[in-house]
């Protein structure tokens, strides 16, 4: 009787433990909002961070990465997961043109022939996106299906997007978002 109940309650640690290890990244994303709310600085910035996201800190204050975590999403293809890189430059771009040329030009030389462009407008400084289904190409016959985007703003920001096509719409909300 003993021996049962000891497999028992080591079957049920077992699964709690399983179950708790698949969710962590659910878990340590709820913890975080619960605790900071749904904004995060980077430098004199203020970066909306949705209740699905989780920000992660490098130790440059100058940068934070957003990764979109959801229950139906799997730690597998990185097609699955979308990423924000949001670092501030030291400096402003002097001819944001000639920049949205050069990335154009870029990946255009990586073979990206689906080239997209869009600009978004934050608070105080409009950011111009460059890029595309860029993975594919970088890697080929993997079958990722992920943007990515290269962003400089007419100021200090510049972001990175890299993820599914699916995660644009909440990329330029949260880019939009955006507060100096």
């Amino acid at each position: 009787m003993k021996a049962k109940l000891l497999v028992t309650a080591c079957l049920i640690a077992a699964a709690v433990g399983f179950a708790t290890y698949h969710a962590r990244l659910q878990i340590s994303t709820r913890l975080w909002h619960w605790k900071h709310g749904d904004v995060t600085k980077v430098e004199n910035y203020e970066v909306p961070v949705p209740s699905d996201w989780l920000p992660e800190f490098p130790d440059d204050p100058s940068l934070i990465n957003l990764v979109h975590v959801s229950p139906s999403r799997s730690d597998g293809p990185m097609s699955k997961t979308g990423v924000i890189l949001v670092s501030v430059m030291s400096s402003p771009i002097k001819d944001i043109q000639r920049w949205e040329s050069d990335e154009r030009d870029f990946f255009q030389n990586l073979g990206v022939q689906d080239v997209q462009e869009f600009s978004v407008q934050a608070k105080n400084e409009r950011i111009f996106c460059v890029g595309g289904h860029v993975l594919g190409h970088l890697v080929p016959n993997i079958g990722v299906t992920a943007v990515s985007f290269q962003c400089r703003s007419n100021g200090l920001l510049s972001l990175t997007y890299t993820g599914p096509e699916s995660d644009l719409d909440q990329f330029r909300t949260i880019v939009s978002g955006i507060r100096q």
